[in-house]
């Protein structure tokens, strides 16, 4: 037996290395983009993955004399859906952010939406980051600023854990494996590699523009909806 994400006593666990990628992103919204006022959006009570994240993004927060206020802080249940319906009924009340950090990928879309339905453009208006680095964050619009865990690789280690205990062979009772920060336009940074559209193209780039507005605000009037 192995599992997989969660560290468990007395089992070997495969788990991804949250906080230095947590930090290395905070690192960049900080320092490389000078932000200091932050919301967060959490996933289901008391995860693990959740915590962690939380409390790397408050350590990077409080070395720089800077938190969080309790009313900016979100449960999205790393949910798409729950993420849209939270950040609409923040932004009912106040606007004063300029970046919303979310425990996963799926949440940070629907903080997204709920930005457009509110006629705030990200990444001008509102940055949006994300973790996990899932399939969808590199063609969603804007691509989506995110902490990348290699979930392939950590399937890998942990079938190879499950054979070495199958041939009795010494295994580790934890693997950590690493995170790695991958920036995008949804902070407002230039992405590391251009996408081929763009290159060399204005009028590419418009068309993609308008694509995206109106892809944008479809997809945050069908969940106005839900």
């Amino acid at each position: 037996v192995v599992s997989l994400g969660i560290a468990l006593e007395g089992i070997a666990s495969v788990v991804p290395d949250n906080r230095p990628g947590m930090t290395a992103l905070m690192n960049h919204l900080l320092e490389g983009r000078g932000y200091r006022r932050f919301a967060f959006m959490r996933g289901f009570e008391n995860n693990v993955d959740s915590l962690e994240r939380e409390a790397a993004m408050r350590e990077a927060l409080a070395a720089r004399g800077l938190g969080l206020e309790p009313e900016l802080v979100m449960r999205g249940n790393f949910l798409t859906q729950d993420a849209f319906f939270a950040m609409d009924k923040l932004l009912e009340q106040r606007r004063d952010i300029e970046v919303v950090v979310a425990a996963n990928d799926a949440m940070a879309r629907g903080i997204i939406h709920a930005l457009n339905k509110h006629d705030l453009t990200v990444p001008y208006d509102v940055a949006v980051v994300g973790f996990d680095d899932d399939l969808l964050s590199r063609s969603f619009m804007p691509p989506l600023t995110t902490v990348r865990q290699p979930l392939a690789y950590q399937a890998k280690v942990a079938a190879e854990q499950v054979l070495r205990q199958l041939e009795q062979h010494p295994y580790k009772a934890k693997v950590s494996v690493a995170t790695e920060l991958v920036v995008r336009r949804s902070c407002g940074s230039q992405p590391t590699r251009i996408p081929e559209p763009f290159k060399g193209s204005l009028e590419g780039a418009y068309r993609q523009t308008l694509t995206a507005l109106r892809e944008s605000r479809l997809a945050a009037s069908v969940l106005e909806r839900l």
